[in-house]
């Protein structure tokens, strides 16, 4: 379905399961992403939340948020979605304050 790469394009390690909403599937990396030097661990990037859709038998991500491990985290733990699009997730690391981690909410853009 997806070969990840790795950065700055793409994730990598995905650690948990897909899941599935409204025809394609859903997921995060623990690492990957946009930010090459993770303010959290200077080696790798702070991980992405991406979406799987197919057409037939082809699959393509989408890239729908690169963590930077600073207020939205850092290296984030699956996704569960609501009715209206929404995501929810935790990261172990990263937030504003304690560099804890963060409980984080992804809408969907407004059409």
């Amino acid at each position: 379905m997806h070969d990840f790469k790795g950065e700055p394009d793409d994730g990598a390690f995905p650690e948990a399961g897909l899941t599935p909403y409204n025809g394609s599937l859903y997921g995060t990396t623990e690492s990957g992403g946009e930010s090459p030097e993770c303010s959290v661990d200077k080696d790798v990037g702070c991980g992405v939340a991406f979406e799987l859709s197919s057409s037939g038998s082809v699959w393509k991500e989408t890239i729908l948020h690169s963590f930077s491990g600073a207020w939205d985290g850092a290296f984030p733990q699956g996704l569960i979605y609501n009715s209206d699009g929404s995501a929810f997730a935790v990261a172990q690391a990263g937030g504003a304050v304690s560099d804890s981690g963060v409980a984080f909410e992804l809408t969907p853009a407004p059409k």
